[in-house]
C-alpha cells in the first residue's frame, strides 16, 4: 500500500502536526471538518498554515506507516 507522512505547520505559532494515513486528500478533509477537536483543527484555523507531504512510499501494511509516523513526530 502507498503511505504518506504529513505535516501541518503553522507559521504564526510554529506548532505543528505530523500524521500519516494511506489517502491524503480523505484525511486532509477530515482535519478541516467542524467535529476535528485535535491541534491540526486549531493550526488550520489559525490559517497560516501549510500542508505538506514529508514522506511517501510503499509500505507493506499500516503498523509501517504508523512506525515511520512516529520517528517523524520524535524528530519534528
Amino acid at each position: 500500500m502507498i503511505g504518506y507522512i504529513y505535516k501541518i505547520k503553522c507559521y504564526k505559532t510554529g506548532e505543528f502536526y505530523i500524521g500519516s494515513t494511506n489517502n491524503i486528500k480523505n484525511r486532509y478533509r477530515q482535519h478541516k471538518q467542524n467535529y476535528n477537536t485535535c491541534l491540526s483543527k486549531k493550526i488550520i484555523n489559525n490559517n497560516f498554515y501549510i500542508f505538506s507531504i514529508i514522506d511517501k512510499r510503499e509500505f507493506p501494511n499500516k503498523l509501517s506507516i504508523m512506525l515511520l509516523e512516529n520517528i517523524y513526530i520524535l524528530i519534528g
